[in-house]
């Protein structure tokens, strides 16, 4: 008999550490994942109104790569942000992203020098080729479309 009550505080022992770490557990995990602040906003851009990360991305790179005047910047920055809703909608569908890519490029098009506009689409084809080889590996890259003729022609 004198076993007995030894046993039985052993596993009141046990289960009672067990229910300890068992609490710590659900207590980190509920910190973590409950009650975690939500993320910082994005900060605005220049124009005072939100945009894309892709769009000031974006446009950084046109920027540095086709020498942007200010008045580009602030032009190409309205165009992203007027067509990142229509960008995310096709992209959470699964859609085609072609039709506004065009509709983008018309109006892109108005902005730049005709210079500029070359470098961009040749910029624009190169990333579409890598992106497509890396989503498909081992497949040939398409050939790109020849060059959006000039508007007014």
């Amino acid at each position: 008999m004198s076993s007995e009550p030894k046993s039985e505080s052993r596993w009141i022992a046990l289960l009672s550490s067990l229910m300890l770490l068992i609490g710590i557990c659900l207590g980190i995990a509920m910190d973590r994942f409950l009650f975690r602040p939500p993320p910082p906003p994005l900060p605005p851009v220049a124009s005072g109104e939100r945009g894309s990360r892709f769009g000031e991305m974006a446009l950084q790179r046109m920027t540095r790569n086709l020498d942007l005047s200010a008045g580009q910047q602030e032009k190409m920055r309205e165009i992203f942000t007027r067509y990142t809703p229509e960008l995310r909608r096709v992209r959470m569908m699964g859609g085609d992203f072609t039709a506004i890519r065009m509709k983008m490029s018309r109006e892109i098009r108005k902005v730049l020098t005709p210079e500029q506009f070359r470098k961009f689409e040749e910029s624009f084809r190169r990333r579409m080729m890598r992106f497509q080889q890396m989503r498909e590996p081992g497949v040939p890259p398409a050939t790109p479309a020849p060059p959006a003729p000039p508007a007014g022609r």
